[in-house]
């Protein structure tokens, strides 16, 4: 009796890794799928160029960046998820760098809607208030700076903060200008019945 449950259980096994494989197969096969492990090996081997390159000397990526501007007008850099906030750290890395405020001084972001561009010019240009008065004004942005009614995307606020730090150095006219770019929203103003010719 022992044997026949061994046996039993033996060729249930077998029978679910068949059925595992020839699943796997399929899925290759009529869909391109492939299995995570074989993908992650794929993949592996498809960066060797890339950490080649790294491996390599080359320009720091602020360096890299804002050479860019010696032959551009405009550089472009591509956002990550909303949630990630070391590419805020990057920007902000960008923009202090003395080279960055004589030659370009701009900087535009999807995130923060136009609305709100005003009272980012008078906060920016608002000289010596205190890190709780800093903190408010950053915290006024976040609630109303959404094109949505909720937003918990909250890597942006460090990086004003610390752009209105930077700020506080240079005389008015070479200071750094930060653009919001997204659509705006007077959200005082937005009632329900309003809302939809706000989505279109």
């Amino acid at each position: 009796a022992d044997q026949a449950r061994r046996r039993s259980a033996f060729i249930a096994l077998a029978g679910a890794a068949v059925l595992c494989l020839t699943t796997k197969g399929l899925e290759r096969g009529f869909l391109g799928y492939l299995p995570s492990r074989t993908l992650l090996y794929h993949r592996m081997g498809s960066v060797r160029p890339y950490l080649a390159f790294l491996q390599r000397p080359h320009a720091a990526a602020r360096d890299y960046v804002l050479g860019l501007f010696d032959r551009y007008d405009v550089v472009v850099l591509c956002e990550r998820d909303h949630s990630e906030a070391t590419q805020w750290d990057f920007i902000y890395d960008v923009v202090s760098d003395p080279r960055f405020g004589r030659q370009v001084g701009h900087v535009l972001t999807e995130l923060g809607q136009t609305g709100m561009q005003s009272y980012l010019d008078d906060f920016m240009a608002t000289d010596h208030l205190s890190d709780r008065e800093v903190n408010e004004r950053v915290l006024h942005i976040l609630r109303n700076g959404g094109v949505g009614p909720r937003w918990n995307r909250v890597t942006s606020p460090p990086y004003l903060t610390r752009l209105y730090d930077l700020n506080q150095s240079p005389p008015p006219a070479r200071r750094i200008r930060h653009h919001f770019t997204d659509l705006a929203a007077d959200w005082p103003n937005l009632t329900p019945d309003k809302m939809p010719q706000h989505w279109r």
